[in-house]
């Protein structure tokens, strides 16, 4: 089953990548759970005690990292979706084609928009290309309509 990742203090394994262990290890700089990981692969990889599970500041990361990182993703997709509609308005763009990627998904071409299609007709292979006439671009509620062309 494709259960997602989520922030631990033991090793765990990752079935989407079919791994036994995981571990996701980036700049420090970025978040402090990013730091408490570069913590824990140093103290490994030296030999020293690693930061406890009863270290408040460890457990304090580890809790709330995932609603945390949902949140910060949430607003990044607001973010990509507001200006990805100024550019259809900037750019005068009335049609743009969209691959089907999994079931009735489609991603939009050259913006990081992807529509369910399910009301507007059967599922396609990955990989089909359609053309959608978009229309009445709303950036409060970052909506838009469409319809499929071709």
């Amino acid at each position: 089953p494709m259960y997602p990742v989520v922030m631990t203090l033991t090793p765990n394994s990752h079935t989407g990548l079919n791994v036994d262990y995981y571990t996701w290890a980036t700049s420090p700089l970025r978040r402090a759970a990013d730091l408490v990981n570069q913590a824990q692969i140093i103290s490994l990889l030296t030999n020293k005690k690693p930061l406890a599970a009863t270290d408040f500041a460890v457990a304090n990361v580890v809790e709330n990292f995932d609603d945390t990182y949902a949140a910060y993703l949430k607003f990044q997709d607001s973010m990509e979706r507001y200006w990805s509609l100024r550019y259809f308005e900037q750019e005068q763009i009335s049609q743009i084609s969209a691959t089907y990627t999994y079931r009735n998904n489609v991603q939009l071409e050259g913006v990081p928009i992807s529509i369910d299609m399910g009301a507007h007709g059967k599922a396609q292979p990955p990989g089909t290309v359609i053309t959608l006439a978009i229309s009445n671009l709303n950036f409060i509620n970052q909506t838009f309509d469409f319809r499929v062309v071709s």
